[in-house]
């Protein structure tokens, strides 16, 4: 619901704002980004909400559906959704950061509204890829872990990727095969094919395939790589990408800080006093960013490195991961770029302000009163001498 009240609030600033400003301000191009923030964590926003929907469903039941869950393609789907959703996210927080670097660094240059949007739209389509490219059939080399076959009697109920050298060994020497069905290769299709021709009248087909999403019952990626997963490269290259650009929007922030307190010094009283509360207003800000980022994602990094450094990982982390660490993550980052916070902490300061101005003036008598009759019993006079009793 957040995501979705900024998405709509951002919009209608930026179709009021546009015939009066023009595409080239900075403040659209602002709002701009903070709309292309709030997609992509209301993506993560309709991931949590499906898995949570899903689990009020199999509730008391989910053994019996594990199987079908994991291997369809809405837990597929939903997965690729999380990935597409999260990294974008991440992107749009760098090129939020890009921006701000630059109107500090350069504040007399006006950045263009294109160039924001074609930054947009390079992100986007990174970010799809990595979600979608586990998803396409010619890489299920590559992602494809497990799948089971329809016939159990003759094969186990799932065949994994060391079994599946191993079955495609044993059906290339078969007699019944012709010098054609003799392959070197292996993959998943051509097991496939070489299972189809034991019984061509009645041939063996897969019943469920479990991918790069099918590893656990939230349906998410393979965060904590294992060595031995063939598809451990791809994930190390998200869990770098991410650490990466939280590395690279700290060292922009720091750099932020000190191009914003070295330049106090050189302007007048007036400006300054008007800088120094954009300037605090730009670090609250930035503090709570860095903050929730560093809460949210370093875990996931650090898991992710040690399970690759042989440090046994648990898989029920990735419980918390999908449902807790990063669509909190997500639902918090348009509120912390938006001004409501500041809001809503201004609205409290009216509230203190407006509970004190309410006490009725004859508890405050009432309240000196005790005070001064506390302090009578402490303090006495003697002869016009102050006396302090012990």
């Amino acid at each position: 619901m957040g995501c979705t009240f900024v998405v709509v609030s951002t919009l209608h600033d930026i179709m009021k704002s546009e015939g009066r400003a023009g595409k080239s301000s900075r403040k659209n191009i602002n709002k701009l980004l903070i709309l292309s923030l709030s997609i992509s964590d209301l993506l993560v926003g309709v991931y949590t909400v499906s898995i949570c929907i899903k689990a009020v469903q199999v509730e008391g039941s989910y053994c019996n559906v594990d199987i079908d869950w994991r291997s369809s393609t809405t837990c597929s789907m939903l997965g690729a959704l999380l990935i597409i959703g999260s990294e974008q996210s991440v992107l749009t927080m760098v090129l939020i950061t890009v921006y701000r670097l630059h109107a500090v660094m350069r504040p007399m240059s006006r950045p263009k509204f294109k160039t924001a949007g074609i930054s947009l739209m390079v992100s986007w389509t990174v970010s799809i890829l990595f979600g979608l490219i586990p998803l396409i059939p010619s890489n299920e080399d590559y992602f494809l872990k497990f799948i089971s076959f329809n016939d159990t009697s003759i094969f186990k109920t799932k065949v994994n990727q060391t079994d599946q050298k191993r079955i495609i060994t044993w059906l290339s020497l078969m007699k019944n095969f012709t010098t054609e069905d003799n392959v070197t290769n292996t993959g998943w299709g051509t097991l496939r094919r070489l299972v189809a021709k034991i019984n061509p009248s009645n041939p063996i087909t897969t019943t469920h395939e479990f991918g790069y999403y099918s590893s656990h019952t939230v349906c998410l990626p393979t965060l904590f790589p294992d060595r031995k997963d063939k598809a451990w490269m791809y994930s190390f290259i998200l869990l770098v990408t991410n650490f990466l650009a939280f590395v690279f929007m700290l060292v922009c922030y720091v750099k932020l800080y000190r191009k914003a307190s070295s330049t106090k010094a050189l302007e007048s009283a007036k400006s300054r006093d008007q800088r120094s509360k954009q300037s605090a207003t730009m670090q609250r800000k930035l503090t709570r960013i860095l903050v929730s980022d560093f809460l949210c994602w370093m875990p996931v990094c650090i898991m992710g490195f040690l399970k690759l450094a042989g440090i046994n990982i648990p898989d029920d982390a990735y419980l918390p991961t999908g449902l807790l660490i990063l669509p909190i993550n997500s639902a918090l980052n348009p509120f912390l770029y938006s001004n409501l916070p500041d809001r809503l902490l201004a609205q409290k300061s009216k509230l203190v302000r407006w509970l004190r101005s309410s006490i009725p003036p004859h508890r405050k008598s009432m309240k000196m009163n005790v005070i001064e009759m506390d302090t009578s019993k402490r303090v006495g006079l003697d002869g016009g001498n102050l006396k302090l009793h012990c």
